[in-house]
């Protein structure tokens, strides 16, 4: 879906979220920022050759003029009412405006939450499953075509 569609705009956005400060003020400390989809602990893992995309928000701001989006744009995002994705939700929403996006929260309940991503009807949202610790099952999940169709199989 537009912008999103646009490479440029992922990374602007991903250059407009301040992970260290999600950590250390809303997660207290207990996380680590890693540019890794397969976490650390789990067969798989590497984070060598990957991209990183540093809290930056002249970048940020840089990359969305580049795509056509100066004044920023609007994006509606799904969370749920959960003591962790709400209160990571509420901080996007805040680090977003800085860069001149205005993430809109849709905030319900956990089955209406899955429901969309399953469906694939959000327009952005937090995903946050558990998996076993194998790279296999989040990379097949999130990028494969033998992944949940039509929800969380992101390569569509």
């Amino acid at each position: 879906m537009k912008p999103l569609s646009d490479v440029r705009v992922r990374k602007a956005i991903a250059h407009a979220i301040d992970k260290r400060a999600i950590i250390e003020h809303v997660l207290g400390g207990f996380g680590e920022n890693l540019d890794s989809l397969v976490p650390k602990g789990y067969f798989g893992h590497t984070e060598e050759g990957l991209p990183r995309h540093e809290f930056d928000l002249k970048k940020a701001k840089g990359l969305l003029a580049e795509a056509g989006y100066p004044q920023g744009f609007e994006v509606t995002m799904d969370t749920w009412n959960s003591m962790l994705y709400l209160p990571i939700a509420t901080v996007l929403q805040g680090q977003m405006e800085k860069a001149g996006i205005k993430l809109k929260l849709e905030v319900t309940d956990q089955p209406s939450f899955v429901k969309k991503i399953g469906n694939a009807t959000a327009e952005s949202s937090i995903y946050m499953p558990v998996r076993v610790p194998d790279a296999d099952i989040p990379l097949t999940n999130v990028f494969h075509s033998a992944g949940f169709s039509p929800g969380t199989n992101l390569m569509r």
